[in-house]
C-alpha cells in the first residue's frame, strides 16, 4: 500500500466517477482503476459496490478514507514544514465538528483548507475530525495528530448554530447550511406522502429537525432510522420510494450521488454551520477565515499528490534506528545502493539535506530530526490501517447465523438458491464465517426474537417480526405414491386431500399451516395419517407406501423419486408458498446481511428462470 495509491482512492471517493477523477488526477482511467484494484485486493475486500449503473463507496471504503486523507495531510504538512526550513516545533490547531462524517461539501472544504494552509503556515498542523462517524461518537480515525504536537496552540469547535439564538452570538457563521431531503423518486412537491427518513445523528440535530417538522405539520412523515449517513446511496437504492433528509453540507458530487433530487424543507428559521474559537492562536482565525471563504466558493475536491514515499519512509527510519547504511540495507533485505538511492530521493523531493557524517558513517540531522516526528506519527497511522484492516474486513462479527426453513432436497429452489447465495457472499465478505440453522417457522420466528439469528427465511411471518418478501411465491403440489391411482400431471382440487392418505408437518411447520388455512376457508378439515417433521422422511414414506405428501413440486423433479409419484396441480384454490426474509426492528441490518438478501432476491429469480413452466414440470413422465 503506498501513499498515491491512497491519493488516487480519496480523489475517486469525491468524484461522481472514475472517468473524472482520472481526468482530475491527470492520468488514464486504466491507471486509476488498477490502482484502486490492487488497493482492494491489499485491502482484503471490496472498497466499491456496483448497482446498476451507480458506483458507491463500501464501509470499508469510507473507514478507509478517513484514515487515509489524515495520512496525506501529515505527508503534504512534512514536504512544507522540512522545505520551510522552520526550526522552531511543530504546533497543531485541533478542529473538532460536532457533526456527523460524510464525504460532503464541508469535509471537501476542510481537506482543500488543510492543504491550501500547510505552504502558508508551515510549522502548523491542522487537525481536524469529526466526532460522530461510522466509528462512534468522539472517535479518532488514525490519531496523527496529537503524535505530532501533543498540546494544541489553537482550538476551533465548529457546529450547527441557529443565528437568532442568544448562545450563538461568539459563533462565526460560515455557511447557511438548510435541512434538505434528498431521494430518487419524485420530488416532494409531487408526493406529499413519501415519508422522510432521518439517519444517524448528534442528539442536538435530531432534536432541532424534530421541533421544526412538529411546528410544519409534518412530523407524522419522519422515520428515524439507526443508519449511518454515509450509507446514504445504498439506502436511496434500497429504498428507492423514500425521501432522506439531513443538512445540506453532507451531500457533495460524488459517486452514489448522481442524479438525485435534492429539495430544501422549508422548516422556518435559517441554520448555519458556525465556528466558534475556544483557543485563540493567529493561525486558528486564519484557518476560520479560509474555511468560510472555501465554503461560500464553489464546491471543488481536494486532490491529493504525494510525493514521498512509504518506501523512503521506511528506510528514513531503518538509518535512523541502526546507525547507518550498512545495518539499515540488512535490516530492509536490500543492497546498499537501493538505500542510498531512495534517501537521495527523499532529500531532493524535499530540497533540504537530512543527513550528516558522524564518526564515519551517516547519521540524520537536525532537519531529518524535524522530519522524523512526522514520519513516526505517519507510521502509527499506517499501523492503525493495517490492525483496523482485519476487523473491517470480518466485520463487528465474525460470525452470520441465517436461519431457514427445512427444504426437501438439495435440488429444490430454496436450497439452490441459498447455495448461490451464501457462495457470492463468502468471496464479497471473505472475512466472514456463515452457520445456517434449519427449523421450523415458529422455532425461526424464536430465534430471531431472541437474537440467535440475525435473520430467517420463512413462509409466513408475524406481526412481530420486519418483514422483506423475496418475491417467490411457489405454488405446491400434490405428490403421491403411484399405487394410489392419481393421474400424473393433472388438477386436482383442494378438497379432494380430506379423502387422502396425506403425511404432513405438523402445525408449526409452514406449508401445514397454509394448508390448514386455506382447508378453513374451503370448509374441510385436513386429517394427516402421519405428522413428520422432516420432508425427506415424508417423501421416503411417500415412496415406500400408500401415501401422498403436499410440498413444492422441485423437490421431486430433479430426483430418482420423480419416477416413482405422481405430481399433481392443486387448484381451487391454488395454494402459495410464500417466502420472506425476518429480522427484529430492533436493530439495523449489517451491509452483509443487506448483501445476504439482495443475493438471494437474485438466485431465487435465476433458479426459478432456469426452471421450465410448472405446467410442463408436472407434466414431465
Amino acid at each position: 500500500m503506498e501513499l498515491r495509491q491512497l491519493g488516487y482512492f480519496a480523489v475517486a471517493c469525491q468524484n461522481p466517477n472514475l472517468v473524472a477523477a482520472a481526468a482530475e488526477l491527470g492520468i488514464a482511467q486504466s491507471t486509476l482503476s488498477a490502482g484502486l484494484q490492487a488497493l482492494g485486493e491489499q485491502f482484503g475486500v471490496a472498497l466499491f459496490q456496483h448497482a446498476g449503473k451507480r458506483v458507491y463507496p463500501q464501509p470499508a471504503a469510507l473507514w478507509l478514507f478517513r484514515n487515509a486523507v489524515t495520512l496525506l495531510h501529515a505527508e503534504s504538512f512534512a514536504r512544507a514544514y522540512i522545505q520551510s526550513g522552520a526550526e522552531g516545533g511543530i504546533r497543531r490547531v485541533a478542529i473538532d465538528l460536532n457533526l456527523s462524517f460524510a464525504i460532503g461539501r464541508l469535509s471537501k472544504a476542510l481537506g482543500r483548507c488543510v492543504e491550501l494552509l500547510h505552504p502558508l503556515n508551515p510549522d502548523v498542523f491542522f487537525d481536524y475530525r469529526f466526532l460522530f462517524g461510522p466509528e462512534g461518537p468522539a472517535s479518532e480515525p488514525s490519531g496523527v495528530g496529537p503524535l505530532i504536537a501533543a498540546d494544541p496552540c489553537g482550538v476551533i469547535e465548529i457546529d450547527m448554530i441557529d443565528p437568532s439564538h442568544s448562545g450563538s452570538r461568539d459563533m462565526i457563521p460560515l455557511i447557511d447550511d438548510p435541512w434538505v431531503a434528498v431521494s430518487l423518486a419524485k420530488p416532494l412537491g409531487e408526493v406529499e406522502s413519501i415519508p422522510l427518513v432521518l439517519l444517524r445523528m448528534s442528539r442536538d440535530l435530531q432534536n432541532s429537525l424534530m421541533q421544526a417538522a412538529e411546528a410544519g405539520g409534518f412530523a407524522h412523515r419522519i422515520q428515524i432510522v439507526d443508519e449511518d449517513p454515509t450509507r446514504l446511496p445504498r439506502l436511496m437504492i434500497e429504498q428507492p420510494q423514500a425521501a432522506f433528509v439531513m443538512p445540506r453540507s453532507m451531500l457533495s458530487n460524488r459517486l452514489g450521488l448522481i442524479d438525485v433530487h435534492v429539495e430544501p424543507l422549508r422548516l422556518g428559521a435559517s441554520r448555519w454551520i458556525g465556528a466558534r474559537i475556544r483557543v485563540d492562536h493567529p493561525a486558528a482565525r486564519v484557518f476560520v477565515d479560509a474555511l468560510r471563504n472555501i465554503l461560500q466558493s464553489r464546491e471543488q475536491n481536494v486532490v491529493f499528490q504525494p510525493k514521498i514515499t512509504l518506501r523512503q519512509m521506511r528506510y528514513f527510519q531503518l538509518l535512523h534506528r541502526s546507525g547507518g547504511i550498512a545495518a539499515a540495507a540488512r535490516a530492509a533485505n536490500v543492497t546498499q545502493p537501493a538505500v542510498t538511492a531512495q534517501l537521495r530521493k527523499l532529500e531532493q523531493t524535499l530540497d533540504t539535506p537530512l543527513y550528516r557524517i558522524a564518526g564515519g558513517s551517516l547519521a540524520i540531522n537536525t532537519a531529518g530530526e524535524r522530519l522524523r516526528t512526522v514520519v513516526d506519527a505517519i507510521e502509527v497511522g499506517l499501523k492503525k490501517i493495517a490492525t483496523g484492516r482485519d476487523a473491517v474486513v470480518a466485520g463487528h462479527s465474525q460470525l452470520v447465523r441465517i436461519g431457514m426453513i427445512p427444504v426437501a432436497d438439495s435440488g429444490s429452489t430454496v436450497a439452490r438458491a441459498m447455495a448461490a447465495a451464501i457462495t457470492s457472499l463468502r468471496r464479497a465478505w471473505p472475512g466472514y464465517t456463515f452457520r445456517i440453522v434449519e427449523a421450523r417457522t415458529k422455532t425461526l420466528h424464536d430465534l430471531v426474537s431472541s437474537g440467535a439469528v440475525a435473520f430467517a427465511v420463512v413462509e409466513t411471518a408475524n406481526a412481530q417480526a420486519t418483514r422483506v418478501p423475496l418475491g417467490l411465491y411457489e405454488p405446491l403440489a400434490l405428490i403421491a405414491n403411484k399405487a394410489l391411482g392419481l393421474e400424473d400431471g393433472v388438477a386436482i382440487p383442494f378438497s379432494r386431500l380430506k379423502d387422502l392418505p396425506l403425511v404432513l408437518g405438523g402445525p408449526s411447520f409452514g406449508i401445514r399451516a397454509l394448508l390448514d388455512q386455506a382447508a378453513r376457508a374451503t370448509g374441510i378439515r385436513l386429517r394427516a395419517c402421519i405428522e413428520v417433521e422432516s420432508f425427506p422422511l415424508s417423501l421416503a414414506m411417500v415412496e415406500q407406501d400408500e401415501l401422498c405428501t403436499v410440498l413444492p413440486p422441485q423437490a421431486v423433479l430433479d430426483s430418482a423419486l420423480r419416477e416413482r409419484v405422481t405430481v399433481s396441480t392443486l387448484v381451487d384454490p391454488v395454494i402459495r408458498q410464500p417466502l420472506n426474509v425476518i429480522f427484529s426492528g430492533q436493530r439495523a441490518l449489517s451491509d452483509v446481511e443487506r448483501d445476504f438478501i439482495a443475493l438471494l432476491k437474485q438466485q431465487l429469480s435465476a433458479v426459478l428462470q432456469k426452471n421450465t413452466e410448472y405446467g410442463n414440470e408436472v407434466a414431465r413422465p
